[in-house]
Protein backbone atom coordinates (compact mmCIF):
# COMPACT_ATOMS: atom_id res chain seq x y z
CA UNK A 1 0.00 0.00 0.00
CA UNK A 2 3.32 2.24 -0.25
CA UNK A 3 3.84 3.30 -3.59
CA UNK A 4 5.12 6.61 -4.92
CA UNK A 5 6.59 7.81 -1.90
CA UNK A 6 2.51 7.42 -0.48
CA UNK A 7 0.72 5.20 2.04
CA UNK A 8 -2.38 4.12 -0.89
CA UNK A 9 -5.26 3.94 0.98
CA UNK A 10 -7.49 2.23 -1.83
CA UNK A 11 -11.16 1.67 -0.18
CA UNK A 12 -11.15 5.43 0.87
CA UNK A 13 -9.52 7.18 -2.16
CA UNK A 14 -6.75 8.98 -0.05
CA UNK A 15 -3.06 9.08 -0.25
CA UNK A 16 -1.30 10.01 2.80
CA UNK A 17 1.98 11.57 3.85
CA UNK A 18 4.16 9.58 6.67
CA UNK A 19 2.81 11.94 9.17
CA UNK A 20 -0.88 11.48 8.15
CA UNK A 21 -0.54 7.45 8.18
CA UNK A 22 1.22 8.35 11.48
CA UNK A 23 -1.71 10.06 12.58
CA UNK A 24 -4.32 7.77 11.28
CA UNK A 25 -2.61 4.85 13.63
CA UNK A 26 -2.67 7.19 16.58
CA UNK A 27 -5.92 7.78 16.06
CA UNK A 28 -6.90 4.14 15.42
CA UNK A 29 -4.45 2.98 18.88
CA UNK A 30 -6.33 5.87 20.74
CA UNK A 31 -10.05 4.46 19.70
CA UNK A 32 -9.26 1.24 19.70
CA UNK A 33 -8.02 -1.60 21.71
CA UNK A 34 -4.87 -1.82 19.63
CA UNK A 35 -1.68 -3.52 21.61
CA UNK A 36 0.76 -3.91 18.39
CA UNK A 37 0.86 -2.51 14.97
CA UNK A 38 3.42 -4.46 12.96
CA UNK A 39 5.32 -2.80 10.18
CA UNK A 40 3.33 -0.08 10.54
CA UNK A 41 5.18 2.19 7.83
CA UNK A 42 7.43 1.16 4.51
CA UNK A 43 10.31 -0.85 5.39
CA UNK A 44 12.86 2.13 4.30
CA UNK A 45 11.03 4.40 6.33
CA UNK A 46 13.38 4.99 8.93
CA UNK A 47 12.43 8.37 10.04
CA UNK A 48 8.52 7.26 9.94
CA UNK A 49 9.75 4.39 12.37
CA UNK A 50 11.73 6.43 14.36
CA UNK A 51 8.47 8.85 14.64
CA UNK A 52 5.79 6.24 15.38
CA UNK A 53 8.12 4.12 18.07
CA UNK A 54 8.23 8.40 19.95
CA UNK A 55 4.74 8.84 19.55
CA UNK A 56 3.09 5.59 20.39
CA UNK A 57 6.08 3.14 22.05
CA UNK A 58 5.08 3.79 25.43
CA UNK A 59 1.58 2.22 24.62
CA UNK A 60 1.89 0.06 22.36
CA UNK A 61 4.33 -2.86 21.08
CA UNK A 62 6.05 -0.94 17.65
CA UNK A 63 6.78 -4.75 15.88
CA UNK A 64 9.52 -4.80 12.80
CA UNK A 65 9.03 -7.72 10.57
CA UNK A 66 10.15 -6.88 6.71
CA UNK A 67 11.49 -3.86 8.94
CA UNK A 68 14.26 -5.58 10.85
CA UNK A 69 14.46 -8.54 8.83
CA UNK A 70 15.37 -10.80 12.03
CA UNK A 71 18.71 -9.40 11.68
CA UNK A 72 21.08 -8.47 14.93
CA UNK A 73 22.58 -5.47 12.56
CA UNK A 74 19.25 -4.04 11.71
CA UNK A 75 17.71 -4.44 15.37
CA UNK A 76 21.08 -2.10 16.24
CA UNK A 77 20.07 0.51 13.70
CA UNK A 78 16.53 0.43 14.61
CA UNK A 79 17.57 0.81 18.41
CA UNK A 80 20.11 3.46 17.26
CA UNK A 81 17.48 5.72 15.32
CA UNK A 82 14.67 4.77 18.26
CA UNK A 83 12.92 3.25 15.50
CA UNK A 84 10.96 0.23 17.56
CA UNK A 85 10.52 -1.73 20.54
CA UNK A 86 9.52 -5.19 19.40
CA UNK A 87 10.86 -7.67 17.14
CA UNK A 88 9.18 -10.69 14.90
CA UNK A 89 11.44 -13.29 14.52
CA UNK A 90 10.76 -15.64 11.81
CA UNK A 91 14.08 -18.31 11.08
CA UNK A 92 13.30 -18.53 7.42
CA UNK A 93 13.70 -14.87 6.86
CA UNK A 94 17.59 -14.35 8.37
CA UNK A 95 18.57 -18.09 7.04
CA UNK A 96 20.14 -19.66 9.77
CA UNK A 97 18.92 -20.94 13.62
CA UNK A 98 22.51 -18.50 14.76
CA UNK A 99 21.49 -15.24 13.05
CA UNK A 100 18.06 -15.94 14.40
CA UNK A 101 19.32 -15.97 18.21
CA UNK A 102 21.48 -13.30 17.59
CA UNK A 103 18.76 -11.17 16.41
CA UNK A 104 17.16 -12.36 19.55
CA UNK A 105 19.26 -11.75 21.92
CA UNK A 106 20.08 -8.05 20.74
CA UNK A 107 16.28 -7.59 20.99
CA UNK A 108 16.36 -9.04 24.55
CA UNK A 109 19.45 -6.73 25.42
CA UNK A 110 17.72 -3.42 24.77
CA UNK A 111 14.61 -4.42 26.71
CA UNK A 112 12.39 -5.56 23.31
CA UNK A 113 9.80 -7.61 23.13
CA UNK A 114 10.54 -10.63 20.81
CA UNK A 115 7.95 -12.53 19.03
CA UNK A 116 8.83 -16.22 17.10
CA UNK A 117 6.07 -16.66 14.35
CA UNK A 118 5.60 -18.81 11.93
CA UNK A 119 4.72 -18.85 7.94
CA UNK A 120 1.49 -19.45 6.36
CA UNK A 121 1.74 -23.27 5.12
CA UNK A 122 4.24 -24.51 7.27
CA UNK A 123 4.03 -28.14 8.27
CA UNK A 124 3.68 -29.55 11.69
CA UNK A 125 7.12 -28.94 12.97
CA UNK A 126 7.03 -27.46 16.32
CA UNK A 127 11.05 -26.49 16.13
CA UNK A 128 9.21 -23.07 16.41
CA UNK A 129 7.99 -24.08 19.62
CA UNK A 130 10.58 -24.96 21.42
CA UNK A 131 12.60 -21.65 19.53
CA UNK A 132 10.17 -19.82 21.40
CA UNK A 133 10.39 -21.43 25.09
CA UNK A 134 14.16 -21.59 24.45
CA UNK A 135 14.70 -18.16 23.64
CA UNK A 136 12.22 -17.53 26.33
CA UNK A 137 10.04 -15.05 23.54
CA UNK A 138 7.73 -12.75 24.60
CA UNK A 139 5.16 -14.04 22.30
CA UNK A 140 4.66 -16.81 19.65
CA UNK A 141 2.60 -15.80 15.87
CA UNK A 142 1.48 -18.88 14.76
CA UNK A 143 -2.09 -18.32 13.66
CA UNK A 144 -5.56 -19.03 15.37
CA UNK A 145 -5.83 -23.38 16.36
CA UNK A 146 -7.52 -23.85 12.60
CA UNK A 147 -5.48 -25.86 11.18
CA UNK A 148 -3.18 -28.49 12.20
CA UNK A 149 0.13 -27.46 11.69
CA UNK A 150 -0.63 -24.06 14.21
CA UNK A 151 -2.41 -26.32 16.87
CA UNK A 152 0.90 -28.63 16.77
CA UNK A 153 2.98 -25.78 18.21
CA UNK A 154 0.38 -23.94 20.36
CA UNK A 155 0.71 -27.89 21.86
CA UNK A 156 3.85 -28.14 22.04
CA UNK A 157 4.27 -24.64 23.90
CA UNK A 158 1.51 -26.53 26.11
CA UNK A 159 3.96 -29.55 26.54
CA UNK A 160 6.70 -27.89 27.19
CA UNK A 161 5.04 -25.77 29.57
CA UNK A 162 3.48 -28.24 31.60
CA UNK A 163 6.89 -30.48 32.05
CA UNK A 164 8.83 -27.41 33.08
CA UNK A 165 6.30 -26.01 35.43
CA UNK A 166 6.46 -22.44 33.41
CA UNK A 167 3.80 -20.56 32.83
CA UNK A 168 5.64 -18.42 30.49
CA UNK A 169 2.52 -17.96 27.59
CA UNK A 170 -0.37 -18.46 29.56
CA UNK A 171 0.57 -16.50 32.62
CA UNK A 172 -2.37 -14.32 32.14
CA UNK A 173 -5.03 -17.20 31.50
CA UNK A 174 -8.29 -17.64 34.35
Amino acid sequence: FFADGAYVLALEGKKLDTAGMIELMARWVDAYPIISLEDPLAEDDDAGFAEIARRLGGRIQIIGDDYLTTSASRVAHAAAIGACNAVLLKANQCGTISELIAASNAARTLGWNTIQSGRSGESEDVTLSHLAVGLGSDQIKVGSMTRSERTAKWNEVIRIEDESGSQQYWRFAV
